[in-house]
């Protein structure tokens, strides 16, 4: 007995897939062979719509620019301050924030986890470092940021 692939299927375009279909295919009958790259393309552009839909997106894990530029203009110390200690605590506490947001909905994502343990150790040396030098500043920090240390 002898095994064979059988041949690609005849369908109406992958858009029939989400219910989609381009004029004229419906009513015409027309379909055509689809090649497995068009039905992956046309299924990672359905998953990537639905995704975004359900709103799973790539910007719940990370900051927006928009997000960055608030903090930057609220903890810069003068106009060109891009990456003093104090601004550097304020992106790790809002992306902290949103980590921990992520992980009570995902409470078996242990990656992120690491990776929130990681930010925190992070944000605590470098709050460690203002501390030893500028203790004042340090307090105003926290007190602005609205964490207890």
């Amino acid at each position: 007995m002898s095994l064979t692939h059988p041949t690609p299927p005849t369908v109406p375009r992958a858009y029939a897939l989400a219910g989609n279909f381009l004029p004229g295919d419906r009513q015409s009958g027309e379909t055509e062979t689809l090649d497995k790259r068009d039905i992956v393309r046309d299924c990672n552009e359905i998953y990537r719509l639905i995704s975004y839909s359900l709103g799973f997106s790539t910007e719940t894990m990370s900051l927006t620019q928009t997000r960055k530029q608030e903090l930057m203009t609220e903890y810069q110390a003068h106009e060109t301050d891009t990456g003093s200690a104090d601004l550097q605590v304020a992106f790790l506490t809002e992306r902290i924030t949103q980590l921990t947001g992520h992980l009570k909905a995902n409470p078996k994502d242990h990656a992120s986890r690491r990776g929130l343990l990681k930010m925190i150790g992070r944000r605590k040396r470098l709050l460690s470092f203002i501390n030893a030098r500028e203790p004042e500043r340090y307090q105003a920090l926290i007190k602005r940021l609205g964490i207890r240390r």
